[in-house]
């Protein structure tokens, strides 16, 4: 009977959906566990009552970003009216650019890791094969973080000045272990749409309107999520859900995401 419905899922999905998902239910078992021993026997896998003001972790992965782009990105985190705060931008492609724009903001906060090359990423197709590397970069800043709570944003987005506090406040008051928010969204030049809702599901959430807890970081971007068609930031939160994760959901806008740029281009006619 149980080989009988395996081959009745590789039929209906494909033998390379199928394995992803066989190895995804082998890591939900060992995370389960991992969950509940960050735990300890309370609520959530931190004690809110431990620091009043924990240090939080931005974290900014970038690929040859457009500069002024970037510097958007790290001005808006810079500006977060909590202060507690660490900006971590990561690049693993040795852009000589982006040194002198990091020491240009003068803050101490802020720091410029360059991880150095990726491993090669294996042949795929579709869509979500579209930055195949880029869950190598996320990964790398989750190691090197040194925040309590971990907030990711893209390299050409924009945080709202009360993102981090305004999350961390509801992630805290909710004993939740990650919190998000909803984002204005470019759908198309010009066109705005916002993105945000609960429970959690896919295409109601933002990579950038995230806030969680880092005991969680023993999860990872995986660089297999393509497979089962889904990009790795939903990969992991949904992954985060299905292990038990405590989710708190704060129904306000404190993250903007712009239109990529070869979006941008292919859309904007032509002069």
């Amino acid at each position: 009977m149980a080989r009988r419905r395996l081959r009745s899922r590789i039929a209906l999905l494909g033998p390379t959906a199928v394995g992803e998902r066989l190895s995804e239910r082998r890591e939900v078992r060992r995370a389960r566990r991992l969950l509940e021993a960050a735990r300890a026997g309370t609520p959530a896998c931190y004690l809110p009552t431990d620091e009043p003001e924990p240090l939080v972790s931005v974290c900014i992965p970038t690929y040859l970003r457009d500069v002024a782009l970037l510097e958007r990105a790290v001005r808006a985190a810079l500006a977060q009216s909590y202060r507690r705060l660490e900006v971590l931008v990561v690049s693993d492609v040795g852009d000589a650019r982006l040194s002198p724009v990091v020491a240009a903001f003068d803050d101490p906060r802020l720091r410029f890791v360059d991880v150095g090359p990726p491993p090669p990423a294996r042949p795929g197709r579709g869509v979500y094969r579209r930055h195949p590397t880029g869950h190598a970069k996320r990964n790398a800043a989750l190691d090197l973080a040194r925040g309590a709570w971990i907030a990711p944003s893209d390299d050409d987005d924009e945080m709202a000045v009360d993102h981090v506090e305004s999350l961390l406040h509801a992630a805290r008051a909710h004993q939740a272990e990650l919190a998000y928010s909803q984002a204005r969204v470019e759908r198309a030049p010009g066109v705005w749409t916002v993105v945000g809702a609960a429970p959690l599901r896919r295409g109601a959430i933002v990579q950038g309107t995230v806030l969680y807890a880092r005991a969680l970081r023993f999860l990872r971007y995986r660089s297999t999520a393509w497979k089962v068609r889904e990009w790795d930031d939903w990969n992991l939160y949904r992954r985060m859900e299905r292990i038990g994760v405590r989710i708190t959901f704060l129904e306000r806008v404190t993250y903007t995401h712009y239109l990529e740029a070869p979006q941008r281009a292919a859309e904007e006619p032509s002069a």
